[in-house]
C-alpha cells in the first residue's frame, strides 16, 4: 500500500478506517466503559474521603473552610491535641503530645526506610561486578511493597498460618507471623 495523500486522507475515510466488526465493536466498547466505570468509582471514593477530611477539620478540629489557607500546623497540632480528649482518635492513650502526632504520620516511612537500611529489602542493584551497587526502588516497586506490608495483613497474621515455601526462599529475612 502506498502512502495516502492528505487531501484524500480527508474527503475519504474510508481509505484509512479499519472496519470492525460487530462483536469487535461491542468489546471495545465494553472494555472502554468498564475502564471508565473503574476510574468513575474510584474518583468518587476519593471525593468521599476528602468530604470526611472536611468533615474532620470543621468538626472536631473547629477549623473553617475559610481559615484552611492560613491555619499553621503548629496550630493543628494544638487543635488535633485537644480533639483528643473529646473523640478519642488514639485509644493507647488519653493525652496526645506534638511527638505522637509525628510518630503516626511517618510510622510508614520510617517503617520503609529502616527495612532499607537492615537490607531486609532487596532493593539493591549490581549492574556491572566492576561498578558500585545502587539502591534501586521504583513507584510500582515502592506501592506493592506498601500494599503488601500495610494493606494486605490477614494472609500472615491468620492463626495456623505456615509459609514454609517462602521461608525456605528467603533465609532468616522473610518469617511466616503464625
Amino acid at each position: 500500500m502506498s502512502k495516502i495523500p492528505e487531501g484524500d486522507m480527508l474527503f475519504h475515510p474510508e481509505l484509512y478506517i479499519i472496519q470492525f466488526s460487530l462483536l469487535q465493536s461491542w468489546i471495545f466498547l465494553l472494555v472502554g466503559m468498564s475502564f471508565w466505570a473503574v476510574k468513575a468509582l474510584a474518583t468518587f471514593y476519593q471525593v468521599f474521603q476528602f468530604w470526611d477530611i472536611k468533615l474532620f477539620y470543621n468538626q472536631a478540629l473547629h477549623i473553617a473552610d475559610h481559615e484552611l489557607e492560613s491555619v499553621t500546623w503548629r496550630e493543628v497540632q494544638k487543635r488535633l491535641v485537644e480533639a483528643q480528649a473529646e473523640h478519642f482518635m488514639c485509644i493507647h492513650k488519653e493525652h496526645l503530645t506534638d511527638l505522637d502526632i509525628y510518630h503516626r504520620i511517618l510510622r510508614f516511612k520510617n517503617y520503609m526506610v529502616a527495612m532499607v537500611n537492615k537490607e531486609i529489602l532487596p532493593i539493591r542493584m549490581n549492574v556491572l561486578p566492576c561498578l558500585p551497587s545502587f539502591v534501586f526502588l521504583s513507584h510500582g516497586l515502592k506501592f506493592n511493597l506498601e500494599w503488601l506490608f500495610f494493606k494486605v495483613n490477614t494472609i500472615a497474621t491468620t492463626p495456623g498460618c505456615h509459609c514454609p515455601q517462602i521461608s525456605a526462599l528467603s533465609g532468616p529475612k522473610i518469617r511466616c507471623l503464625g
